[in-house]
């Protein structure tokens, strides 16, 4: 006979809500929830003595069974990973009632403390650190997802940008991976910001400005509308009044 703990390491919860979802997927969903609540409810009868005065009979259970499959659906707990964090959380309460399928869903989700997430700004420090590392993919890192947001943030920018302007770039950057763990994703490659408004610096600047220069001057001279080098030889010798051998 399976154990509570055979059973919940073999639920695989397909998805978080059923809209939009054909109807077979809905039922799938619905009845690995159910499945779920199911043992769920077997490990709170033994964590919580006040069980049998919360659900005195059959119509009160089953009725209270189908308002946390509901829950879990609306709520997105969908994989087991979830539900071993409400359970380990629900056997450090010291009280004997069990709790609402409210309550037992916020011990679902995982906060930064439970995965062992550094605030924002400590990671930061750690990431520029961390950057001047000849092979940073290579140094011990507190946690994947400080490095995911250093390695999305640029380990050169971390080590060379004053902190006022590239800090938000990594903040955004460790907000978007600190998601993706906390909902139990696989850490990937994050998505690059629509635009950088961390603001540039005077090198930067000058760059940009002698950047233009020089293309204008190139525009004026005709050299952009070259599509070879020896044709962009021949112009610079004519510029210099001086003839190609």
């Amino acid at each position: 006979m399976k154990t509570p703990k055979d059973l919940l390491a073999g639920v695989p919860l397909a998805g978080t809500s059923t809209a939009g979802i054909d109807q077979p997927h809905v039922d799938s969903i619905s009845k690995h929830a159910a499945e779920l609540v199911n043992v769920i409810f077997r490990e709170l009868q033994g964590i919580f003595p006040a069980w049998k005065q919360a659900f005195s009979d059959m119509e009160t259970l089953s009725s209270a069974k189908r308002n946390w499959t509901k829950g879990f659906i609306d709520n997105g707990i969908v994989n087991v990973a979830q539900v071993r964090t409400g359970l380990s959380k629900a056997r450090q309460i010291a009280r004997d009632f069990v709790p609402s399928v409210g309550t037992f869903i916020a011990w679902c989700n995982l906060s930064p403390d439970d995965a062992g997430l550094p605030q924002a700004l400590e990671a930061y420090h750690e990431a520029c650190e961390k950057a001047h590392a000849s092979s940073p993919q290579s140094v011990y890192w507190s946690h994947p997802a400080v490095y995911q947001a250093a390695k999305s943030t640029g380990f050169f920018e971390l080590k060379s940008r004053r902190e006022q302007d590239i800090f938000p770039l990594f903040k955004r950057n460790y907000t978007l991976a600190c998601q993706q763990v906390l909902a139990g994703e696989i850490l990937t490659d994050l998505p690059k910001a629509l635009t950088d408004q961390s603001p540039k610096t005077l090198a930067e600047k000058n760059k940009d400005f002698h950047d233009r220069v020089q293309e204008k001057y190139l525009q004026e001279c005709g050299f952009n509308q070259l599509d070879n080098p020896q044709a962009a030889l021949n112009c610079i010798y004519e510029l210099l009044g001086r003839k190609l051998n």
